[in-house]
């Protein structure tokens, strides 16, 4: 019972921080200063405070908070930690990449930037609900220096690029379609990118460049009957809209406003480090192809002081008249050894309550687990709740400590899936770009240049330009696209051109289908070699696995779980698993793959993991380590990065079994690397290995569980 009021204390003084902020004497000169648009600043800023502190100011204000970051990678994380303090809607204002301007339209960044821009000069932001204060916050609005340097549309350029079309107007078809390809709406047969639109009779499919989703316009006659959002992955219609808004705006020399334009008068601006964020500023501009195109870093400042205006810093340089120094400090880097972070939350803790904040119940769970015998946890004084900080802080005058799962451990946090889900997968042809390499199955590798209009019997015909060695150019009609493949090159050196009418690539098709045969060959006596050998039976998940899978910061998608069952299924049984896992980037195949490498660990055997680069084996040490931070598994590298005293001390323990997952090149297939109890093989790209190292890994599959993954485009 003791235990249990002293665990309601706890959360009730961390539900209680940002209250206990806001009374500071200091803290309500400075918000009263910012509530008279003058100028304040925040030092003590440090970790994840400045995002708790950027939620008391939002529930203080009335109009937005905008909060400028001096890294555009910067906006996802704090979104995050915002969330953890408040519940007062949080959007994104990012910087965007793309230089050439006829491709703005299908950038989900370009479109996104639009959107907002369009809610704020309309007033329409997202409101936030109640909060501690009778005052009706309009939220955060997240963005970096190099967003705002970037100009966005003035307001009248983008009231005359917009078309409303509302249910129940005239409004006559075919001009509506002229101006969308007046302006740049690609047209397509159906609709899967922003940018795009597609007719079929009386209705029109639209993907406006700043919407989330597409619609479909119905006509009936020139009337507008009907308006839906649609899903561009099944193409089947969803809600029902009043009217849409057509926005058609790419990038222009004569942009040269900036968010802080259209903001009203009632914002405030939040600058975090506001040194670093003018020197990264400045360095964005340099940076630039055309930095004429971009505002610069002093009218942009010189536009902030028509707002209040705090900056928050870690430690002040130059502060404001109106100065608050938060009563934070900094917290030790941990070292993320198991072992050593025990003692080191006790030290850091030095008799004051904990909380630390996971990214999902099952971190809580084992957190807790490996915690448990840490005096801090004996005491009662280590308290645990779900959501993403990336650095914690220290306030004395709470005794509260406040920490991350990930900082204990250095955990990397897996890239953010898009939020726009692309619709069917595209054919090779489509992907072709002008100058990309080709293979013609009657003439052999070529270069592709772009598709020809060309007149046969009084009409034209879309052809393929394809050209061989010498310039030699044939053209190959649209309807014979199967004879013309992308090409996949197995080597690092770029293959010659062939030549029309040579016997060179006859050779080499023949050469080809023997390869093939022999393959086929191969792959028999293998598979009848490992069918006559019993494989190994891994047992059912255990605790420590389910802890594992459902520590997965994201959803898995359902092709993931397919595969995931499928996996695990052919490692329970006995017959040795030999399967091929194919996925676009982004499929999320190394997380598949460390689930499979920790239940062969958890059942004790040794994962070895074959990349083809040095890079991919440091990408992956990283990822691995990262992920099973939390249990007592060794994870080691062989690759060229290593001296050779390092790899053998690497080989020698991993004879030994003191390491459980070896990641490595080529030099993981080497005479002298042997295992203790090697139970599964997981080869990144096998084709991309040589004839002599692939020969080593016919004999491991004769023994082992063999997984391996792929690229679709190269399979």
């Amino acid at each position: 019972m003791k235990e249990v009021l002293a665990a309601q204390e706890a959360s009730g003084r961390l539900l209680q921080l940002a209250e206990r902020l806001a009374a500071q004497d200091d803290f309500k000169r400075a918000a009263a200063a910012l509530q008279r648009g003058e100028q304040a600043s925040f030092d003590g800023v440090w970790g994840s405070l400045c995002a708790l502190l950027a939620a008391v100011l939002a529930c203080r204000e009335r109009g937005p908070v905008v909060v400028v970051l001096p890294q555009a990678a910067e906006l996802d994380d704090f979104c995050d930690e915002f969330s953890v303090w408040s519940s007062a809607p949080c959007q994104q204002f990012p910087a965007w990449e793309l230089e050439r301007a006829d491709q703005a339209l299908a950038d989900d960044l370009y479109g996104q930037r639009l959107r907002l821009v369009r809610a704020v000069s309309a007033g329409a932001l997202p409101q936030a609900p109640e909060v501690a204060t009778t005052d009706r916050s309009s939220g955060l609005i997240v963005t970096s220096i190099q967003a705002l340097l970037q100009p966005i549309p003035g307001r009248e350029r983008m009231r005359a690029m917009t078309r409303t079309l509302e249910r129940g107007e005239r409004q006559e078809i075919e001009p509506f379609i002229e101006w969308m390809l007046e302006n740049g709406l690609a047209r397509t047969s159906a609709v899967e990118l922003p940018g795009e639109f597609s007719s079929r009779g009386g209705i029109v499919d639209i993907f406006p460049p700043d919407a989330e989703a597409p619609v479909r316009v119905e006509w009936f006659g020139d009337e507008v009957e009907s308006i839906r959002t649609f899903d561009v992955a099944t193409q089947r219609s969803a809600a029902e809209c009043q009217q849409v808004e057509i926005t058609v705006l790419r990038p222009s020399a004569v942009d040269r406003d900036s968010l802080l334009s259209v903001l009203p008068a009632s914002s405030r601006l939040l600058l975090v480090e506001p040194e670093e964020m003018t020197a990264a500023g400045a360095r964005f501009v340099e940076r630039w192809e055309r930095p004429a195109e971009l505002l610069s870093v002093k009218e942009l400042l010189r536009e902030a002081d028509r707002f209040g205006t705090a900056t928050a810093q870690q430690m002040a340089t130059s502060p404001a008249e109106v100065h608050c120094r938060m009563p934070a400090l900094s917290v030790e880097r941990f070292s993320g050894e198991v072992a050593k972070v025990r003692s080191e939350i006790d030290d850091a803790a030095r008799k004051d309550d904990v909380w630390l904040f996971c990214r999902t119940e099952a971190e809580v769970k084992r957190l807790r687990e490996v915690l448990a015998t840490t005096e801090t946890a004996h005491d009662g004084r280590l308290h645990f709740s779900i959501g993403h900080l990336r650095s914690g802080f220290r306030l004395p005058p709470e005794r509260l400590v406040v920490l991350s799962g990930s900082e204990l451990f250095h955990r990397t946090e897996p890239p953010r899936p898009p939020k726009r889900r692309l619709g069917r997968a595209i054919d090779s042809f489509t992907e072709l770009r002008e100058g990309d390499l080709i293979v013609h199955l009657a003439h052999g590798v070529g270069r592709y240049r772009g598709l020809a209009l060309i007149e046969k019997e009084g009409s034209a015909e879309e052809h393929l330009a394809l050209e061989f060695d010498g310039g030699t150019k044939i053209y190959v009609p649209a309807t014979r696209i199967s004879l013309v493949q992308k090409y996949v090159g197995g080597s690092k050196s770029r293959p010659r051109l062939a030549k029309i009418g040579g016997r060179s690539w006859v050779r080499q098709r023949a050469a080809a289908e023997q390869a093939v045969t022999d393959l086929a060959v191969d792959m028999l006596e293998l598979q009848a070699a490992r069918g006559a050998r019993p494989g190994i039976a891994f047992p059912a998940d255990s605790e420590w696995q389910r802890e594992f899978d459902a520590s997965f910061p994201y959803q898995e998608t359902d092709d993931q779980l397919l595969a995931l069952t499928a996996i695990k299924d052919d490692m329970h049984r006995s017959r040795p698993m030999d399967r091929l896992l194919c996925g676009d980037v982004g499929f999320g195949k190394t997380e598949v793959a460390m689930r499979a490498a920790f239940k062969a660990v958890d059942s004790g055997h040794q994962v070895a993991v074959l990349v083809p680069t040095t890079i991919l084996a440091e990408q992956h040490l990283v990822s691995f380590q990262s992920r099973m931070a939390e249990f007592p598994f060794s994870i080691a590298a062989l690759s060229r990065f290593s001296t050779k005293g390092q790899q053998n001390e690497i080989i020698a323990r991993l004879a030994e079994g003191g390491v459980d997952i070896i990641i490595g090149t080529h030099r993981l297939a080497s005479a002298d690397v042997k295992f203790s109890n090697l139970g599964l093989v997981i080869i990144d790209e096998e084709q991309r290995f040589g004839v002599e190292v692939k020969e080593r890994l016919k004999r491991l599959r004769e023994m082992v569980e063999l997984f391996s993954l792929s690229c679709r485009d190269i399979v």
